[in-house]
């Protein structure tokens, strides 16, 4: 025998599936959020004092334009990465620690 339901029906259940799918994965990533262990945290610097600095330093090493900036974290240490383009048209990728100021690689990116 089949038993037929009415929409008013349906959509209820639909709604009450929909909640608990929701509900599950608001669950779900809360655990992976402060589960030990399992979340990653970088020490990001305290404030953007070292980035004129940085800056300055990597525009010292190789005169041009500051195409990018972005900052990265790798190891627990956070560290500014310029992308410059120098006078010959040349790219250059250039790390910079965050709390020392210190340039600490250039890869220069002229055949990619």
């Amino acid at each position: 025998m089949t038993r037929r339901f009415d929409s008013r029906t349906m959509s209820v259940v639909s709604r009450i599936c929909h909640l608990i799918a929701v509900m599950t994965v608001i669950a779900c990533s809360s655990l992976l959020w402060t589960a030990p262990g399992l979340a990653v945290s970088y020490p990001l610097p305290s404030n953007k004092a070292m980035l004129q600095p940085c800056r300055e330093a990597a525009l010292k090493l190789h005169p041009g334009v500051v195409e990018r900036l972005s900052g990265r974290a790798q190891q627990g240490v956070y560290y500014y990465v310029f992308l410059i383009r120098d006078s010959d048209g040349i790219d250059w990728l250039i790390a910079c620690h965050a709390r020392s100021g210190r340039i600490v690689k250039t890869v220069g990116l002229d055949g990619l």
